[in-house]
C-alpha cells in the first residue's frame, strides 16, 4: 500500500507526465519513439524512487527531479540512437578512425628538407588565356 506522500507523488507525476514528453522529445528530435522509450526509463525510476521513498517536499521539488531525471535519460538515449537505429559503436569509431582528417602522414626526412620553404606561398604561375 501506499503512503499519503507517495500517493500525492503519484497524482503530481500523472499531471506532470505530459511536459516529460516534450521534454524528451527536445533533446531528441529525431525520433518520437525513441524520446517515448528515454520517458519510459526515466518514468521507471521515478517509480522506483517513490517506491523507496522519495522526500520530495513540495510539487516543485518533485517535478524538478523527475525534470533531471527525464533529461538524463533523454541524453542517455540519444547517445545510443541515430534516428530510429539504435548506433553500431564499432561502425561509428571505424568511421571515425578512416576520416581524412584523422589519419597520419609521414613527416618528411630532415637531412633534405629545404629550410627556405613557405607553405604559404604559391609557386606555380598562372599563364593568361589569349583568347
Amino acid at each position: 500500500m501506499l503512503t499519503a506522500a507517495q500517493q500525492q507523488q503519484m497524482d503530481w507525476l500523472e499531471e506532470m507526465f505530459p511536459a516529460f514528453e516534450k521534454i524528451a522529445q527536445a533533446i531528441i528530435v529525431d525520433s518520437v519513439t525513441v524520446s517515448e522509450e528515454a520517458v519510459s526509463n526515466a518514468m521507471e525510476i521515478v517509480l522506483k524512487s517513490i517506491e523507496r521513498g522519495n522526500n520530495a517536499r513540495n510539487r516543485g521539488q518533485f517535478a524538478a527531479y523527475c525534470r533531471v531525471i527525464v533529461r538524463g535519460c533523454a541524453m542517455k538515449t540519444y547517445s545510443k540512437y541515430d534516428g530510429d537505429v539504435v548506433v553500431d559503436r564499432a561502425a561509428r569509431r571505424a568511421a571515425w578512425a578512416s576520416r581524412p582528417d584523422q589519419r597520419h602522414t609521414t613527416v618528411p626526412n630532415l637531412d633534405s628538407f629545404d629550410g627556405e620553404h613557405d607553405p604559404y606561398i604559391r609557386r606555380e604561375t598562372l599563364e593568361p588565356d589569349d583568347e
